[in-house]
């Protein structure tokens, strides 16, 4: 006798199927490019706290390109080296990449004012941003004691992390001239508060912080420097050069980049036109040595597994791990040493 298969059982035979016989696209992340540039403080402006009129990053257009996938996904960077922008010409000096599972990566364009072809993202749930930033081309900056006469630089602080403006007491020490013994505190007041400095009679040196600090309490943020980005050509601007040296009568803008640590599992990998966070991509028996910057082999106990080792979250800056059982750890446990924000090793944690 014939058995009857009810319409019922057929739809939820068919609901059952038709998404292995016609499996659904994986979900793409939204991918957008953001264009912003840095309008320039009005003359009195503070930078601490920002005036209304102070500097600010203004967003002049924002396009959706779709979605994206894929880990990593290559996502394109394609922007004009020059606009411009009410009538000013504006020069490009950074791409923003954000929402990637590494983290934020941030490109710079080389000395043709092109940027790298793509970045490499490792997409998780959310939104890619590319964000790209254009200064005012050149002088005559932002006048020290109005009206204008002279040259000044126009300095300011900007995130990694956000892509925007930070508000941190940024610059360290400032010589003015660039040889003088001692920095000069009065300057260096107005290089925090008021975001400019008079290069009209001296040439001068302008030291970044490795470590911003807080204008409120004067304690480090825990940020770390990345590099210096300019309006103006001819700067030896490299990864982790805290010095920015400006001759006498030479005027632009300028914003110091800062940046955070690496998410677990990530390393981080500076060049002359990406700062970016990378896979330590290590085996199970293995763990990333920063200062060799490479997967090292752990050794253990017999019988025990040995794995990952993370940086713990009181090194916020990364850290260095001595595995257990190894020439310089004849204990049973890893050893962690942490890193400072200018990059040098601490002393190893206590247990």
């Amino acid at each position: 006798m014939q058995r009857r298969i009810s319409i019922r059982t057929l739809l939820a035979a068919a609901i059952i199927l038709l998404p292995l016989l016609f499996p659904l696209p994986s979900l793409a992340a939204p991918l957008t490019y953001n264009t912003d540039y840095y309008r320039p403080p009005a003359a009195g402006a503070t930078r601490i706290p920002r005036s209304p009129n102070g500097g600010a990053l203004v967003t002049l257009n924002s396009v959706n390109a779709g979605g994206i996938t894929g880990t990593p996904h290559q996502v394109t960077l394609a922007a004009s080296p020059t606009m411009t922008i009410n009538s000013l010409p504006y020069v490009l000096v950074s791409a923003t990449v954000s929402g990637g599972l590494q983290g934020v990566a941030q490109a710079y364009p080389d000395s043709t004012g092109t940027l790298p072809t793509y970045v490499a993202v490792w997409v998780g749930n959310a939104d890619i941003v590319v964000t790209y930033v254009y200064l005012p081309a050149g002088g005559p900056g932002h006048c020290a004691a109005p009206p204008c006469i002279g040259s000044s630089a126009v300095l300011d602080e900007a995130s990694d992390v956000t892509g925007g403006l930070l508000d941190d007491v940024f610059v360290e020490d400032v010589f003015q001239p660039q040889t003088a013994p001692n920095p000069d505190s009065a300057v260096r007041h107005s290089a925090n508060y008021l975001g400019v400095v008079d290069t009209t009679s001296d040439s001068v040196k302008i030291v970044a912080y490795p470590d911003p600090l807080d204008p409120a309490t004067l304690k480090p943020t825990g940020s770390i420097f990345d590099r210096w980005v300019a309006s103006v050509s001819g700067l030896n601007l490299a990864p982790d050069a805290r010095d920015l040296k400006l001759n006498k009568g030479q005027s632009g803008y300028f914003l110091a980049y800062y940046r955070r640590g690496c998410p677990a599992n990530y390393h981080f990998v500076p060049s002359a036109t990406l700062s970016a966070c990378e896979p330590d991509n290590c085996k199970a028996n293995q763990f990333w040595d920063v200062a060799k910057n490479q997967c090292e082999t752990s050794t253990c106990f017999a019988g025990e597994t040995c794995g990952h080792y993370a940086c713990p979250k009181s090194c916020p800056s990364g850290c260095i791990v001595v595995p257990p059982e190894t020439a310089f750890n004849k204990t049973s446990k890893p050893v962690f040493a942490c890193k400072n924000s200018n990059g040098g090793i601490g002393m190893p944690l206590p247990d």
